[in-house]
């Protein structure tokens, strides 16, 4: 699990964004068996999860495996 921050992307890398493998060790960053598990924004903050079970990866994500997702909106007023 990992609680993403904001100002991050669910990604492995990007040219402009600190993604979230840049969060781990190398050893970890660079391994092309690990999956992230949930998409949020860029300026969105919450739990994604990192998985070497691609299955249990494709179960989650695929559409038409029709998983229930429950999202909660907190809006900040400056």
């Amino acid at each position: 699990m990992f609680n993403k921050p904001s100002g991050c992307v669910t990604a492995r890398s990007d040219a402009r964004y600190k993604t979230v493998m840049d969060y781990f060790a190398d050893e970890y960053r660079d391994n092309p068996m690990l999956h992230l598990v949930g998409r949020l924004d860029l300026d969105t903050e919450g739990l994604i999860f990192i998985t070497d079970d691609g299955l249990w990866n494709q179960s989650l994500m695929n559409p038409e495996s029709h998983v229930s997702k429950t999202y909660e909106l907190i809006a900040l007023r400056g």
